[in-house]
């Protein structure tokens, strides 16, 4: 199985037309009761394009320091994805809802941190979750390459002196387009690290327009 096979694998889940809802977590391991929460869930599938994901993170994953990129949960872990995928609009609260549900039983068994890209839009509270020890890190570096946060789309990193008033600092600053609540991004990660990862960062925003 290919690295260019693995990067399409998600293909299905992104194909035109549908709408799509995720809520995600991080699961150190499963116990009775979480895995009966799960099951329950099965038991209602709004839709029949609706599906409950697990991904086991570890082997190499697990090999790169918590510090060295801006993903810190370098432990072995499973992602548990909840994926809801429909077609009419009528049924988008219905849809949404048992997402959200499933997300807020699981959370107590959860381990409180999330991968940026499975995050939708109205998550930006969890942005800070999703880089844990490292957030602050990246706050200081988009104070100095973006201060007035230009580039602020999907979930953002405020610069650092925006960050004591939180998440909210986008209600006040609109995106500069919308990326649509029911669409999920498109997935594609990488984890190359023969730089620093606060050069890179900076690079790419230069390269995106920000040379000053």
């Amino acid at each position: 199985f290919s690295f260019e096979h693995w990067q399409t694998a998600f293909d299905p889940l992104l194909s035109p037309g549908a709408r799509n809802y995720w809520k995600s977590h991080d699961m150190g391991e499963f116990t009775d009761a979480s895995l009966t929460l799960v099951a329950d869930a099965i038991d209602t599938l709004p839709t029949d394009e609706c599906e409950i994901f697990f991904a086991h993170i570890g082997a190499a994953a697990t090999r790169v320091a918590p510090d060295a990129t801006p993903w810190p949960n370098r432990t072995a872990h499973f992602v548990v994805n909840v994926h809801t995928r429909w077609r009419e609009a009528r049924d988008d609260h219905r849809c949404r809802e048992w997402a959200r549900k499933l997300h807020r039983d699981l959370e107590p068994h959860a381990m409180g941190s999330v991968y940026v890209n499975f995050m939708p839009e109205g998550d930006e509270h969890r942005v800070a979750e999703a880089y844990g020890p490292n957030y602050d890190r990246l706050t200081r570096i988009k104070q100095q390459v973006d201060p007035t946060n230009l580039f602020r789309s999907n979930q953002n990193i405020g610069p650092s002196v925006w960050a004591r008033f939180g998440q909210e600092r986008d209600a006040i600053m609109p995106r500069p387009h919308d990326i649509g609540g029911l669409e999920a991004d498109d997935i594609h990660t990488s984890d190359h690290t023969a730089e620093p990862w606060e050069k890179r960062v900076r690079v790419m925003l230069q390269q995106l327009g920000r040379r000053d």
